[in-house]
């Protein structure tokens, strides 16, 4: 039997090539007066900010740009430096009652966690965690350029505290945009790195999703919906970014990924990935994606064999037997990216061997690990960590963790089980 569980989405999603032009009507219907647009320069050079500049002025909305997101990781300094342009503003001219972000996930959470910051105070890292937001946060509305992240339509909001070299997770339904626009015609001048990257990003999450032990009969329809969407179209839109169908495919995947996993959750795909991104500052998605092929491996004695062959359905693989299923999907992965270009060694994307007990600490710790179907003590983690580095398992670790992190993941299980659902159930459900 499925335990009882919420769903959280966005309440106003606009979808499809050209449906930009209904951003305004949705604007005035709320009675937004002011916006801080919070996006990157290179948005600006492309002219994607224009378009809802003009769309703006024709609904007489006000506004501020701050294009202080300079790189592929949102930052404790962004947001500070974002928060600081909107105070600016407020002092100058009458408030500012909503925000706007444009870009992709580096821009979203920025924007979110401005808007987070306007209406509770304090610094971000003050809420790091699950449900620590106290009251509802400046509205913030997210225009996508971008087929990855799926951060407009979670309320997962990821920052790197520079400080730390750590990517915290700020994780609670306040967090949730007041509508998103996610029109594909933005999407046709990312850069064909990009859309490799963000798009591996969505294979990831809709994997991990599908896995987790949260997930329920609507995160796997929406997580095998977008593996399928995936592996029809990714190639295609990373060929091709002016194939229009194959950006819009890579759109809904994108869309319906980021709903499975802000409801199902994701795994250790991504508490691994936060820390060597804490660290390296490389583009998330090409480190997920590196990942998810030692994940998915680790995780396979605690997920259903029935979960594997859905995938490998998913993915356009017929007539998969039960004792094939998880090498058939291992194969599939390591194959999509060979050619994709994505590195199987992640020590190519910034992880180093220094680095690995305070990354598996820190990945332990991650809100990420909450809903992984497979407990790792912290040894575990080392070696999995090894493993990706193409190092030997088995080696022994140099690292000495503090008492108090022994067994962290069984602290954060207790803490949080009324967020869990009953794993015995899950490994019963097919």
């Amino acid at each position: 039997m499925q335990k009882p569980t919420n769903f959280y989405v966005p309440s106003i999603n606009l979808m499809g090539t050209g449906c930009l032009s209904n951003f305004g009507q949705e604007l005035q219907a709320k009675g937004f007066k002011k916006a801080l647009i919070v996006t990157d320069k290179n948005l600006v050079n492309l002219g994607h900010v224009r378009k809802v500049e003009q769309i703006l002025k024709d609904t007489g909305i006000t506004y501020s740009i701050f294009d202080g997101v300079e790189h592929p990781n949102p930052t404790t300094s962004f947001v500070e430096n974002g928060l600081h342009h909107l105070k600016k503003g407020n002092l100058l001219q009458k408030d500012f009652n909503f925000i706007i972000s444009v870009g992709g996930g580096t821009n979203h959470d920025c924007a979110r966690s401005i808007a987070l910051l306007a209406a509770n105070g304090g610094k971000i890292s003050d809420y790091e965690g699950l449900n620590k937001v106290p009251k509802n946060i400046l509205p913030w509305v997210a225009v996508n350029t971008t087929s990855g992240s799926g951060a407009e339509v979670t309320n997962f909001d990821i920052i790197v505290d520079e400080s730390r070299k750590v990517k915290m997770d700020i994780v609670d339904p306040q967090m949730l945009a007041t509508l998103t626009v996610n029109d594909p015609s933005l999407m046709t001048t990312i850069p064909k790195e990009v859309t490799i990257s963000s798009g591996i990003d969505v294979l990831a999450h809709a994997i991990e999703s599908y896995v987790s032990i949260n997930a329920t009969p609507v995160t796997d329809a929406l997580a095998l919906g977008a593996i399928k969407l995936v592996f029809n179209y990714l190639k295609k839109a990373a060929a091709n970014g002016n194939d229009t169908e194959a950006r819009e495919n890579m759109m809904y995947a994108e869309f319906m990924a980021g709903m499975s996993f802000n409801n199902a959750g994701v795994g250790y795909i991504h508490a691994i990935a936060h820390q060597i991104g804490g660290f390296s500052n490389r583009h998330h998605g090409l480190i997920t994606g590196a990942l998810i092929p030692y994940v998915l491996k680790f995780n396979a004695l605690a997920v259903p064999i029935e979960r594997f062959m859905d995938i490998a359905k998913a993915m356009g693989k017929e007539d998969i037997k039960e004792d094939d299923a998880v090498e058939t999907v291992h194969t599939a992965i390591n194959e999509l990216n060979a050619e994709l270009g994505i590195p199987s060694d992640l020590s190519e994307l910034g992880a180093k061997e220094e680095n690995i007990g305070i990354m598996a600490e820190n990945a332990l710790k991650d809100v990420a690990c909450l809903t992984n179907p497979r407990l790792a003590s912290l040894e575990d983690m080392i070696q999995l960590i090894r493993t990706t580095m193409g190092m030997k398992a088995g080696q022994e670790s140099e690292w000495k963790p503090g008492e108090q992190l022994s067994n962290p993941i069984n602290v954060m299980l207790a803490n949080n089980a009324e967020r869990l659902t009953d794993t015995n159930s899950y490994n019963n459900r097919t």
